[in-house]
């Protein structure tokens, strides 16, 4: 087993050498051998570890800026809510279906088990009028159908395209 710490720049900071299940201890000594431990790919697996370190790192920054960006969504769902409570006939405008279909969306990639749930915890609104939020993007083309690859749809590029055009909203 061979060890890295997260900013090591080197090879390993510790190797750790176990026999496997079997043999006895008198059997271990004379097979361990200066040999063995030449015979560790150090290089191969140094880099193919580093590798992995960078992709790990560039996942955790997408991560971060994906969650930036739904939290400016979130902001501008709560926003629009604290603003207008009930709409009433006029509704809400295509861009808060758009952006309550993205958020849905990110949840539903975070595979949380009710995205619907999260996104009314998230807005702070009934679970009802979220469902309802989700329902309508799907009928307005925000969100696909739902099919047995994607059980719960997904976002279209025209909720991408309409929130493009929106405001960024400061984080």
């Amino acid at each position: 087993m061979l060890w890295w710490p997260d900013t090591a720049s080197g090879g390993p900071a510790e190797i750790t050498i176990r026999p496997r299940p079997g043999p006895g201890p008198h059997r271990i000594r004379r097979t361990f051998s200066s040999s063995l431990l030449r015979s560790v790919p150090l290089a191969r697996t140094t880099a193919e570890v580093r590798r992995l370190q960078r992709s790990a790192r560039e996942c955790r920054e997408g991560f971060t800026e994906s969650r930036r960006a739904v939290d400016g969504l979130v902001r501008y769902l709560r926003e629009a809510l604290e603003a207008d409570p009930r709409p009433g006939r006029r509704g809400r405008p295509d861009a808060f279906f758009a952006a309550a279909a993205a958020v849905y969306a990110w949840y539903v990639e975070l595979q949380h088990r009710n995205p619907v749930e999260q996104l009314a915890g998230a807005c702070s609104s009934s679970w009802t009028a979220s469902a309802n939020w989700v329902r309508t993007a799907r009928d307005k083309g925000f969100l696909t159908a739902v099919s047995d690859e994607h059980p719960h749809g997904e976002l279209t590029a025209g909720a991408l395209d309409l929130l493009a055009a929106v405001e960024p909203l400061d984080p």
